[in-house]
C-alpha cells in the first residue's frame, strides 16, 4: 500500500519523502525531473526532513550543491574549493557519476558568468576524480556563449575530454549574434564531438 502512495505523490512530496528516508538516488532523480530548480520553501522543507531524520549525507549534499553553485556564479573560488573538496568528498558518493550529478551546476554557473578560475578548478577536479567524460552533452559551453565571454568559450572548446552539447552552444552563439564566438564553436565542433564519444 505504501508503494501506491509513493506513486501517487507529486514530485515535491516525493522529494520530501526521499529526504525523510535518506534516499540520495531518489533525490537525485527527482531533482533531475525538477530541472534542479527547487523553490526556497521546498528546499527548506526537504532539508529539514533530512535533518530531522538524521540523514547527514542528504543534508550535506543538499546544502553543498546549492551553496557551491551560488559560490561559482559569484566567483568565490575559495568557497567552491572548500565545498567541492571537503563537503562533496568522493568517498561519500557511490561513483564518479554521483560526484558529477552533485556538482554539475557548479561548472555551468561559473562558465555562464565568465569566472575562468572557478571553471579551471572544476575542470581539474573532474579530471582528478574521473568524471570529466560525464560532461558529455552538458550545457556549460552554451552557458559560456550566452554569457558572451570569448575567453571562456575558447577555454571550454579546447577541452578534448569534455563532450559539450555543441548544438545548443552553436545556437547560443547565433542568438548572441557574435560571429567570433560562432566561428570558435564551428572550428571546435569536430574535436569536441570526437572527444565526447
Amino acid at each position: 500500500m505504501k508503494q501506491i502512495g509513493v506513486l501517487l505523490m507529486t514530485p515535491e512530496e516525493a522529494l520530501v519523502e526521499a529526504a525523510t528516508t535518506g534516499q540520495l538516488d531518489w533525490i537525485d532523480r527527482l531533482l533531475d525531473d525538477l530541472g534542479w530548480v527547487v523553490p526556497h520553501e521546498l528546499a527548506t522543507e526537504t532539508l529539514v526532513a533530512a535533518a530531522a531524520n538524521n540523514h547527514l549525507e542528504v543534508v550535506e549534499v543538499l546544502v553543498a550543491e546549492k551553496a557551491a553553485e551560488a559560490a561559482a556564479e559569484n566567483r568565490h573560488l575559495d568557497v567552491v574549493r572548500c565545498l567541492v573538496t571537503r563537503v562533496m568528498n568522493p568517498k561519500w558518493y557511490l561513483s564518479a557519476a554521483w560526484i558529477y550529478l552533485a556538482i554539475r551546476p557548479v561548472l555551468g554557473g561559473a562558465a555562464g558568468n565568465g569566472h575562468l578560475r572557478v571553471v579551471e578548478f572544476m575542470v581539474e577536479h573532474a579530471r582528478q576524480n574521473d568524471y570529466a567524460r560525464m560532461y558529455s552533452r552538458d550545457k556549460a559551453l552554451e552557458k559560456a556563449f550566452s554569457g558572451g565571454n570569448q575567453e571562456m568559450v575558447e577555454f571550454l572548446s579546447h577541452l578534448d575530454c569534455f563532450g559539450w552539447d555543441v548544438n545548443s552552444a552553436f545556437e547560443a552563439a547565433i542568438r548572441c549574434d557574435d560571429s567570433n564566438l560562432a566561428e570558435i564553436i564551428y572550428n571546435a565542433y569536430p574535436r569536441i564531438e570526437k572527444g565526447g564519444d
